[in-house]
């Protein structure tokens, strides 16, 4: 058994992900060098201590300190998976953002003895997230400012998607777009559809912007002009695979 310790211990060293176990009290009996790392604990300082005081964990957002691991297991029937939104603070108090899985180990009469505690750092990632979702907010705000909407085309598989400024502009509430080619020529006028469609296809030949204006018709009947702009995207082959641009609603010039 003792031997079968040692080599579980010499694992847990070498894998790149951050360990922590302790017994069914809560008293940390390993720290492998990743989770070192991160907690900012070494083993020996670490051993006998509480695992609430070594694996300290807030929600990101509400800063709320969160449950334990081992009496989050408990209560969920040996085995918990935890994800985004969780920070660790290190003993020095530096923050990071990981991701956790934490399971019960037993005897072999199914007595808990105690827990391991898997997580990782995950910062990278939540900056990415964050990065992007803030992109995306300004890319919303400036288009509201321009009152112009932006669409995205897949020419292979008819798939169109538009931003809620666009839907706006057709008159539609938020995500009751279609979704498709043909759903976009729909809400064309009749008496401009042919035209446009002819244009789109003149720019996917020529590989050039496109650029036209067209009459809509809203949900109420209504009528409105809107100028259309985009540009092609090839792929490897030289072959028009996607259509990105805006729109805006031009109906007070005419």
């Amino acid at each position: 058994m003792t031997q079968q310790i040692e080599w579980l211990r010499v694992t847990l060293a070498c894998i790149s992900d951050a360990v922590i176990t302790a017994d069914i009290e809560g008293w940390i009996t390993f720290l492998n060098p990743a989770a070192e790392a991160l907690t900012g604990w070494t083993l020996p300082e670490a051993s006998g201590r509480p695992l609430d005081m070594v694996f300290a964990v807030v929600h990101e957002e509400t800063r709320e300190r969160l449950e334990g691991p081992i009496a989050r297991v408990l209560g969920e029937g040996g085995s918990a998976d935890v994800g985004d939104h969780k920070a660790l603070i290190s003993k020095g108090g530096r923050e990071t953002s990981i991701t956790e899985s934490t399971t019960l180990f037993r005897d072999a009469k199914g007595k808990a003895l105690g827990a391991v505690v898997v997580f990782r750092d995950v910062t990278e990632g939540r900056f990415k997230e964050w990065a992007l979702r803030r992109s995306e907010e300004s890319l919303n705000l400036a288009l509201k400012a321009g009152q112009m909407g932006a669409w995205e085309w897949t020419v292979a598989t008819g798939r169109v998607v538009w931003s809620a400024t666009l839907e706006a502009i057709h008159g539609l509430a938020p995500g009751t777009f279609g979704g498709g080619f043909e759903d976009f020529q729909r809400h064309m006028h009749p008496d401009d559809r042919e035209r446009v469609l002819a244009s789109i296809q003149e720019c996917i030949e020529a590989r050039r912007n496109y650029r036209v204006r067209y009459r809509i018709l809203k949900p109420d009947r209504s009528v409105a002009w809107i100028e259309a702009r985009g540009r092609p995207i090839l792929n490897a082959q030289g072959t028009v695979e996607r259509m990105t641009g805006v729109c805006m609603d031009v109906t007070e010039f005419h």
